[in-house]
């Protein structure tokens, strides 16, 4: 069963902020619903990912993406049509963009249409073949690209799922000439998630506590929605 933007955040709002913590951890009020979402199997390694996830090498995390890839519960990506607009509002028609973390390329399919040339890249599980010629394939961590490559580099709904949080943000500076946008979830940590997340936004707090703007930019950081919008300019 999918979901759309609306019925998401309906869901997760009751899942995550209604419902009290002593039930939200519950393994027993859990595992009904992970099994009815997933099946039996999955709804295994999704309870077991954030308790193992510390102890996971590159090898096993790819392994779980593989499994879980057709769990998604969502018609249409993360990145709501708001925050789309806000970023597309940013990016110049002549300057380069690239999306880290593209997945099917729905965010740079937006910029396309606008005019707005773009580059995806991706661990190349989710390749679109309609994106040959403008698709890399490599990990957030170590992006095989030059240092200031683009003129804006775009994370979406990527960050929350790198335990090396803070590898993968160096790399997207080092990348970036002109401006980083980062979107993340605002999300309360659980024992259980219905998502591979391993790390948690509930707060403007804990956004900063891992973006830790650097001196010498300008950065700005707003709550749309169930969405941060982190932007971190250059001059």
């Amino acid at each position: 069963m999918k979901f759309g933007h609306r019925a998401s955040r309906f869901i997760n709002f009751v899942i995550n902020d209604v419902m009290p913590p002593v039930l939200r951890d519950s393994r027993w009020l859990m595992w009904p619903l992970f099994r009815l979402a997933f099946g039996a199997e999955k709804a295994r390694l999704f309870m077991a990912f954030r308790e193992q996830v510390t102890q996971m090498s590159d090898a096993d995390m790819a392994a779980v993406y593989r499994e879980t890839a057709s769990c998604d519960l969502k018609q249409t990506s993360d990145l709501s049509a708001p925050v789309l607009e806000r970023i597309v509002a940013r990016c110049p028609q002549q300057q380069a963009v690239l999306d880290v973390g593209c997945g099917r390329g729905e965010f740079l399919r937006a910029m396309q249409q606008r005019g707005i040339p773009g580059v995806g890249i991706d661990l190349g599980r989710d390749c679109p073949q309609a994106m040959s010629g403008r698709y890399l394939v490599g990990r957030t961590e170590a992006l095989p690209l030059a240092d200031n490559s683009f003129d804006t580099v775009v994370c979406a709904h990527v960050l929350e799922h790198i335990p090396d949080v803070f590898a993968a943000l160096a790399e997207l500076r080092r990348v970036a000439q002109r401006q980083l946008v980062v979107v993340l979830p605002v999300e309360r940590p659980y024992r259980f998630g219905f998502n591979l997340h391993v790390w948690f936004f509930p707060y403007r707090l804990n956004v900063l506590q891992v973006m830790r703007p650097p001196a010498g930019c300008q950065w700005s950081l707003e709550r749309l929605g169930n969405e941060w919008l982190y932007i971190e300019s250059r001059s």
